[in-house]
């Protein structure tokens, strides 16, 4: 099945269909994220980002979440 294939079958579906297959589409979206994710942590890519937050809170430069969040709400 061809790109416009789908996408002309995409075009065909319900919204309750489409609201599915972008769901899954989500879905698989998040998992590959993760499993990226998990491959830069175990290469120390993302090491030097760790040592700047413990850092940060060390000499508390850092905010609650909750507070953090209130400001964007």
């Amino acid at each position: 099945m061809s790109m416009q294939e789908i996408k002309q079958a995409l075009v065909e579906l319900t919204p309750a269909q489409r609201r599915e297959i972008a769901e899954l589409l989500n879905s698989l979206s998040q998992d590959e994220w993760d499993v990226e994710l998990v491959a830069d942590a175990n290469a120390g890519r993302l090491d030097s980002l760790i040592q700047q937050a413990l850092e940060s809170d060390i000499q508390d430069q850092t905010k609650p979440l909750d507070a953090l969040l209130k400001n964007h709400q």
